[in-house]
């Protein structure tokens, strides 16, 4: 299953290598959203906050790593979804979806419920304008206000409640890298406003959660630690004004010591993908003009004991405040990045036996049985757990088989 396959990209036909990726011998017919409801769910029990990382800029206007490029680049990663009422998602002859697309949401929390996957994270890209005011333009964020929410528009007033309500929590990341990395001015009050006071807000001890992507990108956007942490103060602050009993803010990025995350206010560390940290080897790889190099781990012998080194590291060190994160696959070949990182030999039941020791490890070191997954969608770089023609369900089977109540 690890060959090498050429993909013939633009008009030029240049040929272009990249490893051969599982398929199903006999793909699983996709649905068309625009046509096809969504059946009645069966919502999966769990005794654990599992928790789903959730990007969702595949909109019209990403035209730098997104359908275009999987269509071009990766054609085989397709997800069983697809709208065949929209033409400015078609590329290649496949058709794709746009995340706002409310139908879209509906399928894809009724996946998510049926297999015991209970807490959205939602990727949110907070702009800053030339004044220095915040700017909640960014397309990417569409989906989560229009889609999810249920707003009419982009950047309109906050609604009351959402249309998930009643059924899935969600918390939304604060991802501040360049360049989202400036806390513009009425960015803590937007997210308080109409986020954390939604209904459904997901709470840890009580107090809504706050993923931070990286605390460094913080300080250098902000202008320094004390500038930095007057900014996450400001956000307390305005919490508190609302009525809401503190929040939980915790580092995705760079957390090494309580310490560190201390001096700025931070309550606790997670994780977004877990790489390299059980060894990796170097390949290469010509790209026109350039080298690529193409960072390999195998799964079964690296990718597993680099999770268990970061969950021990991690655990040591923040104790029940750090909440353990697991990485199913990943293959950034086609975003054609110098470095790519390629986990080989990745399969579902694999992923399986991860998720139970991560189970395990929570359980003898009196963790919070709280597990993150990434992700749902990051098509080009090679994680995504969401249905596909290339897996079917099967990922997500493996996360019901471990956590799902019996």
């Amino acid at each position: 299953r690890i060959g090498s396959i050429r993909v013939v990209r633009g008009p030029t036909a240049t040929a272009q290598v990249c490893r051969r990726e599982y398929r199903l011998p006999v793909a699983l017919p996709r649905i068309d959203v625009a046509t096809t409801a969504v059946p009645n769910s069966h919502p999966a029990a769990s005794d654990y906050t599992v928790a789903m990382w959730y990007f969702a800029a595949w909109e019209p206007e990403y035209n730098w790593d997104g359908w275009q490029q999987v269509a071009e680049r990766a054609p085989w990663r397709i997800p069983l979804l697809y709208d065949s009422a929209d033409a400015a998602e078609r590329f290649n002859g496949i058709q794709f979806y746009r995340s706002s697309n409310r139908r879209v949401l509906d399928w894809h929390v009724h996946w998510m419920r049926e297999h015991a996957v209970n807490l959205m994270l939602w990727d949110w890209y907070p702009g800053t304008s030339p004044d220095g005011s915040f700017d909640p333009s960014f397309f990417g964020n569409r989906a989560l206000e229009v889609g999810f929410l249920g707003k009419e528009k982009l950047g309109g007033p906050p609604v009351r409640t959402n249309r998930f309500a009643d059924r899935m929590p969600f918390a939304v990341m604060w991802t501040n890298h360049e360049p989202y990395d400036k806390p513009g001015k009425g960015l803590a009050e937007y997210l308080v406003d109409q986020f954390l006071m939604q209904p459904n807000y997901y709470r840890m001890d009580g107090k809504p959660l706050v993923p931070l992507w990286s605390p460094r990108d913080l300080v250098a956007g902000a202008g320094g630690t004390a500038q930095a942490r007057a900014a996450l103060d400001h956000l307390r602050a305005c919490a508190r004004s609302r009525g809401l009993p503190e929040i939980y803010i915790a580092a995705v990025t760079g957390a090494t010591t309580r310490e560190q995350m201390a001096e700025l206010g931070i309550d606790g560390a997670m994780g977004y993908n877990v790489l390299t940290a059980g060894g990796a080897s170097d390949e290469y790889r010509r790209l026109g003009g350039r080298v690529i190099a193409d960072r390999l781990e195998d799964f079964s012998t690296q990718t597993v004991s680099g999770h268990e080194e970061t969950w021990s590291r991690m655990a040591e060190a923040f104790g029940r405040d750090y909440l353990l994160a697991t990485c199913p696959m990943q293959n950034w070949e086609p975003t054609f990045r110098p470095t790519s990182y390629v986990m080989v030999n990745n399969t579902p039941d694999a992923y399986r036996d991860l998720l139970r020791k991560s189970k395990e490890f929570i359980e003898k070191r009196g963790l919070r049985k709280f597990v993150t997954i990434e992700a749902w969608n990051e098509w080009l770089e090679g994680s995504y757990v969401e249905p596909s023609t290339q897996w079917g369900l099967a990922y997500l089977d493996a996360i019901r088989d471990v956590f799902a109540k019996r």
